[in-house]
């Protein structure tokens, strides 16, 4: 894939599409050549690559919490910005207690849309190179 550009991979039901972001992630076991360049030796996991699954999986945190893992630093307005772009808006002003609405196993139910906008918002806050 070049550099700064986006690339799309695009072909039909069980062609392997999910099969490639999964090498990519190092998540399936490769039988010949490589997958990405940024694999961490020491801890076998890929630095600078985030991804938003199919069927999202959201640990158990406050939505605002979700987008920024392991105490990384708020940028109020990066934020804003995220929230805005991965349509988040309206389904925090549904909750009562908005982006510090508890969700995950012992939070609130999400529905399919929310959890993928949701997973989606934490890869963009990321800043992830891929």
């Amino acid at each position: 894939f070049p550099v700064g550009k986006l690339s799309l991979i695009a072909g039909p039901t069980g062609s392997g599409k999910s099969s490639v972001f999964l090498a990519l992630l190092g998540e399936v076991v490769l039988h010949k050549g490589t997958a990405g360049q940024n694999l961490d030796a020491a801890t076998g996991l890929y630095e600078g690559v985030a991804y938003a699954s199919q069927l999202p999986w959201l640990q158990h945190a406050s939505i605002k919490n979700v987008k920024h893992p392991f105490g990384s630093p708020m940028e109020q307005d990066r934020y804003a910005a995220v929230i805005e772009a991965c349509a988040l808006k309206a389904d925090l002003a549904m909750f009562d207690a908005g982006d510090e609405t508890e969700i995950g196993e012992k939070g609130i139910s999400l529905s399919g849309g929310q959890k993928a906008r949701v997973a989606l918002a934490r890869v963009v806050y990321s800043r992830a190179k891929v």
